[in-house]
């Protein structure tokens, strides 16, 4: 990529070179300079140019080292509700003896679900909604991991749960084996074998979140 940048800005050079000179065609100065400029340019070699920066750039500061105080973290952005993988690991950070490989965010929302009111015996717990606020204040206090919800209704946990699997960057079944979870579902047989293969194609966190 580099290559091509230094090939095209040299290409470049020269067409402006080329339409200068049909401006100043009297000007002796700028014609001796133009021919300079011919010359130099006839002569570069970006390949070798490249090779000969690389080499001074390796004598001069040594190979490249890793940084000695290498640290993993998620970038700022990534929160409970991007991924399975992110929502796990960051609350593995908040609580190191967590070993479950399932949100707890999940755990906590079927909970409150089936504790709260008349629970699961609530009439269209997924179907009917609640307010916008009520739905933001729930979503910032699971961002910030205080799972300590109380809900007056099973709905908003219900709803939130909805939330939560809508937004993941990568479903519980993930797009790359989408098409062939739907192809599979057309078979007339499936077979054991057949079966515990696709599920083992499934990354961990997603196949025992299913679960």
């Amino acid at each position: 990529m580099e290559l091509e940048r230094v090939q095209f800005m040299k290409l470049n050079m020269k067409k402006y070179l080329e339409i200068y000179d049909r401006l100043i065609m009297s000007d002796k100065d700028f014609l001796i300079s133009r021919e300079e400029a011919n010359r130099a340019l006839g002569m570069y070699d970006p390949v070798i140019d490249l090779e000969n920066f690389s080499k001074t750039s390796v004598r001069d500061q040594g190979p490249r080292k890793r940084p000695k105080h290498y640290t993993y973290g998620l970038e700022p952005w990534r929160t409970v509700f991007t991924s399975i993988q992110d929502c796990v690991e960051l609350e593995q950070q908040v609580n190191p003896h967590r070993k479950l490989a399932v949100p707890g965010l999940l755990m906590t929302l079927i909970k409150a679900v089936k504790t709260t009111d008349e629970g699961l015996k609530s009439e269209g717990i997924f179907r009917l909604s609640v307010s916008a606020r009520q739905i933001v204040a729930l979503k910032t206090m699971l961002q910030k991991m205080d799972y300590n919800i109380k809900p007056l209704t099973p709905h908003l946990p219900a709803v939130m749960i909805k939330e939560w699997l809508r937004g993941l960057e990568d479903p519980l079944i993930p797009y790359e084996l989408y098409g062939e979870c739907i192809k599979n579902t057309k078979l007339s047989e499936w077979n054991e074998g057949q079966l515990l293969d696709f599920i083992y194609k499934i990354p961990e966190h997603h196949r025992i979140t299913r679960a």
